[in-house]
């Protein structure tokens, strides 16, 4: 695949490099992977600040789509416009393990399906 390889973005200030990213990038889609930031800037949001330039400049670069991938966490509900669904699941020999697993995926299904699922997730739409 001549166009998939990896993309490494840096944030500096006066030299100092303050937030990076390191992802794969396939023909037009970057897909954001392991984000880092210096904490001692954390007050300034270093981290989004490199995502928001990344966006910015993604076209410039032939890209057309940042996957952030799974997961609901904060940065990734502000910079979303569209969401993919995925499944989940496990393959395993039956054992008390490959029961356990099915148990943990229904129960974490139903809970994210449930009223108070959606009630947490509004809340924390609102506070991010």
């Amino acid at each position: 695949f001549p166009d998939f390889r990896g993309m490494l973005s840096t944030l500096t200030v006066d030299g100092m490099l303050v937030a990076a990213h390191f992802g794969m990038r396939s023909d037009c889609v970057l897909h954001y992977w392991f984000p880092w930031y210096c904490h001692d800037f954390s007050d300034f949001s270093p981290g989004l600040i490199l995502l928001a330039q990344c966006a910015k400049e993604a076209q410039q670069n032939g890209i057309d789509s940042i996957d952030l991938g799974r997961g609901e966490q904060a940065y990734k509900l502000r910079f979303a416009n569209d969401t993919v669904s995925l499944c989940e699941g496990a393959v395993s020999s039956p054992s008390i393990l490959t029961r356990s697993e099915a148990r943990y995926f229904s129960i974490k299904k139903q809970f994210r399906n449930s009223y108070l699922g959606n009630v947490l997730r509004s809340v924390r739409r609102k506070i991010a």
